[in-house]
């Protein structure tokens, strides 16, 4: 017992703190003995036993590693760390937002020089260390990769990994998953250059380790009208985090926006969200910034029809122990 029992007129409360070291996801009861009596000096009842509960960690730590010579354009001045920690802090904003009740923490970070691999490709060992990732528990692809992956994770007692991939790493994959609803042999997940600093992005690929799919996700079936935070109005669609779509936006004809929100029949919009909007460019192409967009009315995040994405993030964090 972590600490002395603090007495009240009625009642004696006892606190458990993390120091007791107890298990993670164990069902526990206190049993307190007293040698209590009455005025009269009868013993009263010794022992009261209390109803049981169940522990739950709602951490999620994550160590991410990128080659030693990762280029450093993304990170606008700051450091490796302060920029990783800034993609993590994004993700958390989400989470509580709709009270998912977990966060995610850095356990670490590392570079990483795999260029001994005796048995890399033509393509090279960072194209291949993308290929051991996606298929974690195939030991048939790149297994001493897979192998030095594994060591790092245990070395940062880790519950995940995340490989920041260089620019220009000779691997044409997009960022992916390892797996849908990973368990703690496929936490892994692995992010373009640019895509460290894409809060969807990120927050994408990492639903998908949590159990969400793309169909699970959420988009508006009509425009409705929103408000950027540089007051620019538009009447357009939007959609949710996990949600892929070809439908284009009204206004100019770039992908979809989307809100910073999982997708849920639960919970509805009804004001300013966070949410990142593709915005063009003079040279061609967009860039995937973040904004906030201001609802003129009460918008959905899911209908009958939609997997409630929500309830997986939720579930992987406080039900289901995936990653421990």
């Amino acid at each position: 017992m972590s600490s002395l029992p603090t007495t009240s007129n009625t009642n004696k409360t006892f606190t458990l703190s993390p120091s007791d070291n107890l298990s993670n996801y164990t069902s526990y009861k206190t049993r307190v003995t007293t040698a209590v009596k009455d005025s009269s000096g009868n013993t009263l009842s010794s022992q009261y036993e209390s109803s049981s509960f169940t522990t739950v960690n709602t951490e999620i730590s994550v160590v991410v590693i990128y080659p030693d010579n990762i280029q450093s354009w993304a990170l606008g001045g700051s450091d490796k760390e302060t920029f990783i920690k800034s993609a993590i802090a994004r993700t958390n904003t989400i989470w509580a937002s709709q009270d998912v009740g977990g966060n995610m923490t850095l356990a670490g970070h590392k570079s990483i020089d795999f260029s001994s691999y005796s048995s890399a490709s033509s393509a090279g060992w960072k194209s291949d260390l993308v290929s051991a990732l996606m298929n974690h528990t195939d030991t048939s692809t790149h297994s001493e990769l897979q192998d030095n992956l594994t060591s790092i994770m245990n070395e940062y007692s880790a519950d995940c990994l995340i490989y920041w991939r260089p620019y220009g790493d000779n691997n044409s994959a997009v960022s992916g998953a390892s797996e849908i609803g990973a368990d703690k042999n496929r936490c892994l997940m692995q992010l373009t250059y640019w895509s460290m600093g894409d809060t969807i992005t990120f927050a994408h690929e990492f639903g998908h380790l949590q159990g969400c799919r793309h169909e699970y996700g959420y988009e508006s079936p009509s425009p409705v009208t929103f408000t950027y935070v540089d007051n620019q109005t538009y009447t357009d669609y939007y959609r949710t985090i996990m949600y892929t779509t070809n439908t284009k936006s009204v206004a100019d004809n770039t992908s979809v926006s989307e809100v910073w929100k999982f997708s849920t029949p639960s919970q509805t919009i009804n004001s300013t969200v966070d949410c990142s909007r593709h915005v063009p460019v003079s040279s061609g192409g967009t860039t995937h910034d973040d904004y906030k967009c201001s609802f003129a009315s009460e918008a959905s995040l899911g209908d009958n029809s939609t997997q409630n994405c929500l309830s997986y993030v939720k579930s992987s964090i406080s039900t289901f122990p995936y990653f421990r």
